[in-house]
């Protein structure tokens, strides 16, 4: 079983370059600079953890910190919504790139002709 984590998460890893590059090499659009074009896809859905993760590292630490006074001053319901959000943020950090892996190269590849134009 070992061996399917060490095989698998690399794989999930480059998810987002693996994605870029069969949109370039299947796609209908002409896409010069395939290889600019997987390396920017890949940046990008991984530059998305740069919008994401700001807001739950800080309800990360509002829940640490601050957690156990709400239980004691009696917001129990406040407290709930930030121990629910403790044991989901994970998630949230895991999937947002992978999502993004199959929107960037979408919405990057019929724009992509214009842009690598424009700049060289």
């Amino acid at each position: 079983m070992e061996y399917l984590a060490i095989i698998g998460v690399p794989l999930l890893l480059w998810l987002p370059l693996y994605v870029a590059a069969l949109v370039a090499k299947f796609s209908h659009l002409e896409i010069p600079r395939k290889f600019l074009f997987c390396i920017v896809c890949l940046i990008i859905a991984y530059g998305t953890l740069g919008i994401v993760f700001p807001v739950v590292a800080l309800l990360n630490l509002i829940s640490s910190f601050l957690l156990y006074d709400w239980i004691k001053l009696g917001y129990k319901s406040l407290a709930g919504f930030f121990i629910y959000f403790e044991e989901i943020s994970t998630y949230i950090v895991l999937t947002f790139p992978l999502i993004a892996s199959f929107i960037v190269p979408a919405k990057l590849a019929p724009k992509w002709q214009g842009l690598v134009e424009t700049y060289s």
